[in-house]
Parts: C-alpha cells; sequence; structure tokens
C-alpha cells in the first residue's frame, strides 16, 4: 500500500517496505525517488505540524513556502448589470456594488454577502496582496474621487483601512478626476479612467502583525467618494447604463495574493 502526499507541486509517497511475510518500516519517496527505507518514523520539520488521535495522523502545512513565495491566489470578476453599479454625487465615503448578476466569476474568493469579498488565508507567517481594477466615468467633472479597501481579520466584526490612511492610499482626491479645464465651461467636461491599486495586509502597521498570524477567513470591502460635490458632478463606477436607459457592460476586478514572510 502507498500513500502519497502533495506539497509544493511535488509528490511525497510513503509505501510499504516488506512483502507477504510482513513488514519492518516503510519507504518514504519524494517525486518517485527514495529518501530511505526500513523507515518506522517521519519527522516533520519547518511549517509542517502533525497530530494524531485515534490511529490517525494528521499533517498541517502551515507554511508552504520561502520568504516572498506566492502560495494561494484568487480572482473574482464582479459581472455587470445593476448590480455592479455605483453611483456617486456625494463626499461621502460609499460602499462600491461589485455584485453584477451576469458575468460574475470567482474563484478561491467567496461572499458572505453581495459587495463583501472573503478569502480563506492559510499560513500563519504570511500577508495579503489585494489589488483592484475598477473603471469609473465621471460626468460634469470638476473635481476628484478617491477610493479605500476596509479589511477584516475576525469576520466582519470590525473592519480597518488597509492602508492604515483614513481617506485611502490617494487621499479622497487621488485616485481621478480633475478640475475645470482651461477654457472649458464648468459642468460640460466628462471623462473615464480605470482606477488600480494593490494594497497589502502589512500596511496598517496597527493591525500588520495580527494579519500576519491569522489563519482562515479574511473579508474585504470596497468604498469611494467624490472629493467635494459641484453641481453635477457624478461619478459612476464599474458598470454603467447612461441617462437614455442604454446599457454599457463593464465589469471590475480584484486579485488577492497570499505571500509567505
Amino acid at each position: 500500500m502507498a500513500i502519497k502526499v502533495r506539497e509544493g507541486g511535488a509528490w511525497v509517497e510513503v509505501s510499504s517496505g516488506g512483502g507477504s511475510g510482513g513488514s519492518s518500516g516503510i519507504e518514504v519517496l519524494n517525486s518517485g525517488s527514495s529518501v530511505g527505507t526500513g523507515i518506522t518514523s517521519i519527522n516533520f520539520s519547518t511549517n509542517v505540524t502533525a497530530t494524531a488521535s485515534s490511529g490517525i495522523a494528521t499533517i498541517t502545512a502551515s507554511g508552504g513556502g520561502g520568504s516572498g513565495q506566492i502560495i494561494k491566489n484568487g480572482s473574482y470578476v464582479t459581472g455587470h448589470g445593476t448590480g455592479a453599479q455605483t453611483i456617486i454625487a456625494t463626499t461621502s465615503w460609499t460602499s462600491l456594488n461589485i455584485n453584477g448578476g451576469t458575468g460574475q466569476v470567482a474563484h478561491n474568493i467567496s461572499k458572505p454577502s453581495a459587495d463583501v469579498l472573503a478569502f480563506n488565508k492559510v499560513s500563519n507567517n504570511s500577508h495579503l496582496e489585494i489589488a483592484c481594477y475598477f473603471p469609473v466615468y465621471m460626468t460634469g467633472v470638476q473635481s476628484y474621487n478617491g477610493i479605500k479597501l476596509m479589511s477584516s481579520h475576525d469576520g466582519g466584526t470590525n473592519y480597518y483601512e488597509t492602508s492604515g490612511l483614513t481617506e485611502g492610499p490617494f487621499h479622497a482626491w487621488g485616485a481621478s478626476g480633475h478640475d475645470v479645464m482651461s477654457g472649458a465651461s464648468p459642468g460640460t467636461d466628462s471623462m473615464s479612467d480605470i482606477i488600480s491599486y494593490t494594497w497589502n495586509t502589512s500596511d496598517n502597521t496597527s493591525q500588520s502583525s495580527t494579519w500576519s498570524t491569522k489563519t482562515g477567513e479574511c473579508r474585504f470591502y470596497f468604498q469611494a467618494r467624490n472629493w467635494t460635490q459641484p453641481t453635477g458632478f457624478i461619478s459612476y463606477w464599474i458598470d454603467y447604463t447612461n441617462v437614455e436607459a442604454t446599457d454599457y457592460p463593464r465589469v471590475g476586478k480584484v486579485i488577492i495574493r497570499e505571500v509567505v514572510q
């Protein structure tokens, strides 16, 4: 009989070492190459924990790679439709809708609620990188906007600014937009942009150590706002339908990577 365990892309095989007359030990193979025969015990080292109960051994790999190695990836496409449309005409931070009814795709990312993402962190010595790519269309452009990512390591009981900055990594005016263009009448300009940024759970130094050792569910949601609110300035995030009810399907994407420290 043989037992195979997959770790880091390679197979480690443990097989019986004897024939019909019985076995005095086992043979351990790494990717088909023998490590040794007649082995009566296996010692697991760095980042691996072994426990035994009622004759069953459980092996848990808590690390999974050297410093800087990506050990898990996740991705999420918002889909399009009204569930992925957020119309902002305010200076208050507003949660972005990312729950499009058509074309939504998730890999290693779940959703505790419509506009909240969850990622299962596997290592107790890692941080998460969270990248977003969100289209935004603005009309009556004569101001700016900002974006921030809120994160929770306690099941959504508390959320923190992932960047450690109350107004987000760009401040509330640095993500996109512009002032009244020279020679233009106020409120007549429009523009389209892609907002992208990569946060790291180590960015907020007050939460960094907790994030590093955290394993299990991690939750995230996005917020945006306008810097000032002159008349007619509106930001349309992700999907867009114009005033004539013509749909222009657009999607946003989120990528999460777990990186060993």
